[in-house]
């Protein structure tokens, strides 16, 4: 079940997918609210809000890093090189 929460993936790293998220599920509870299904409201609101303190303020890029690199090498993956531009090709 601890899996089943864990929101730190490479995939939600950008600032930008970590904001779209965020306001999607904040902006569907409000609109479920708006539409009176107050249940489904609460729940969303209650998603957003933990987005927003894992994704906003418990975020750290260092620890994240370290994270994903201590998962890569548990998996016996070489992480790839970051393309500076500098290639020849």
């Amino acid at each position: 079940m601890n899996k089943f929460f864990d929101v730190r993936t490479p995939f939600m790293k950008p600032l930008w997918r970590r904001i779209l998220f965020t306001t999607f599920t904040v902006g569907w509870g409000f609109f479920e609210l708006a539409n009176g299904a107050t249940m489904f409201g609460l729940i969303f609101l209650a998603a957003g809000g933990f987005l927003i303190r894992e994704l906003f303020i418990k975020f750290d890029e260092d620890e994240w890093d370290a994270e994903f690199a201590a998962r890569d090498a548990a998996e016996g993956r070489v992480p790839a090189a970051k393309n500076d531009g500098d290639s020849e090709s």
